[in-house]
């Protein structure tokens, strides 16, 4: 299924929606021997889509920019080393049945169907462990988007530096936690569903881990809580490793970071 993607910053270009539509078609071969910049934002649009299926066949608004940490405005040139997405509400009228636009049923049933936009996400294709090598996979991915019951749930944890961790989780669920502790069958269920093998190559899970609090030290006025899974695969056949973290509210995959295993 193609993700269609609508760009108001691209709006009068047709051919470049075009482009970005064809671009997500199943028959381009992920797996090519060069790695150029268009290479790279397909890459990153296929990741996309494996990691939030909710988003496909979706009218959304899209934008690109230079990707963290390059930073950079929307839709500032980039070669797509790091590259950044931005997907929020559509910003215009689908036609009417009889030919004219204007605002209907099915565009504000659109607009109401995702209240976490907009999403932004960051894509790293430097590899600096090997002399700063451009590659075909995301080495770095972070979604910088912080859902709403996440962010709740930890400014209310960070207030009570007191609470035991049985208390932080009470709290935690009380503002939607579905992915505690007791989830690990089911995270680990979630991650390999999103068949990150297909970027990454076959993954062995090494390490999998709740933090409620993770390393950081409680006290008041410390912004502490975490309330994340922590995964660390081996990607087989290589010296790389790769660390994925989930959040624990929608069970989302917010980052992805590889690192080399120096054993």
């Amino acid at each position: 299924m193609i993700l269609r993607l609508i760009s108001t910053y691209f709006r009068p270009h047709s051919a470049m929606l075009a482009l970005i539509c064809v671009l997500l078609l199943p028959s381009f071969a992920s797996g090519a021997d060069r790695c150029g910049s268009l290479d790279r934002i397909i890459v990153a649009l296929r990741l996309t889509r494996a990691l939030y299926p909710e988003l496909k066949g979706k009218e959304l608004s899209t934008s690109f920019s230079l990707g963290y940490p390059s930073g950079g405005p929307t839709s500032f040139p980039t070669d797509a080393r790091t590259l950044g997405i931005k997907f929020d509400k559509p910003e215009w009228h689908p036609p009417k049945k009889n030919g004219t636009s204007g605002e209907t049923k099915e565009f504000t049933r659109v607009q109401n169907a995702f209240p976490g936009l907009p999403i932004f996400l960051d894509f790293d294709f430097i590899d600096d462990a090997v002399d700063r090598d451009t590659v075909c996979r995301p080495v770095k991915f972070m979604n910088s988007t912080e859902g709403k019951r996440m962010e709740e749930a930890r400014k209310v944890i960070n207030a009570h530096p007191e609470w035991s961790d049985a208390q932080m989780l009470k709290a935690a669920r009380q503002y939607g936690l579905r992915y505690g502790p007791e989830k690990k069958a089911a995270i680990l269920q979630l991650v390999l569903s999103k068949k990150l093998d297909i970027f990454y190559g076959p993954l062995r899970i090494k390490k999998i881990q709740f933090e409620i609090y993770g390393n950081l030290t409680k006290c008041k006025s410390c912004t502490f809580a975490d309330l994340r899974w922590y995964i660390d695969a081996e990607e087989v056949g290589t010296p790389r490793m790769l660390n994925i973290v989930v959040e624990s509210f929608g069970g989302k995959i917010v980052s992805l970071a590889e690192w080399r295993n120096r054993r």
